[in-house]
């Protein structure tokens, strides 16, 4: 690509642009955009009862990448709490005999009241009359905000350097 540039003396200097090099300065944020879009996930805790200790949960993570599903039984379930990580940051854990298990893989300071879904696990098992419950934790629409910006401040200073040159 060819760059065409005043000088102070009214004369046309030509310069040549390396597209190679372009592309690689912008390739980070569109790296950390995609990986950002396709990490994103939906997880879901949905719990039926049989009997007062009878019954399972299933924890359910999704993502672009594959899903994974974890199956509790509600004879080893003792409840949900909220765990702090650092900086302000929490998630929720269920709580079962042997150990805690995360709800999600990371902290968030987003993600409105997290002590209100740990009570509501809380509530179903120590209710034996609730037969289900069905509680969801969807991030994917704020990862694919932040995805989506990352990869414009990617492509767009390019593309706009592109189009410039062309006039």
């Amino acid at each position: 690509m060819k760059k065409l540039k005043g000088t102070p003396f009214n004369e046309l200097k030509i310069t040549r642009s390396n597209i190679w090099l372009d592309l690689l300065s912008s390739l980070p944020f569109i790296l950390i955009g995609l990986w950002l879009a396709f990490n994103a996930t939906n997880t879901t805790l949905s719990c039926q009862r049989i009997e007062s200790k009878q019954g399972n949960c299933k924890l359910t993570e999704w993502s672009f990448l594959g899903s994974n599903t974890q199956e509790i039984s509600l004879d080893n379930l003792v409840g949900g709490k909220v765990t702090k990580g650092s900086k302000g940051s929490t998630r929720v854990e269920l709580l079962t005999k042997s150990a805690g298990i995360p709800f999600t893989d990371y902290y968030t300071t987003s993600w409105g009241d997290k002590n209100n879904f740990a009570n509501k696990i809380n509530n179903f098992v120590a209710n034996p009359d609730r037969k289900s419950l069905n509680l969801s934790q969807d991030d994917r629409r704020g990862a694919w905000i932040f995805g989506s910006i990352f990869v414009l401040a990617g492509v767009l200073p390019y593309v706009w350097k592109r189009e410039k040159l062309n006039l």
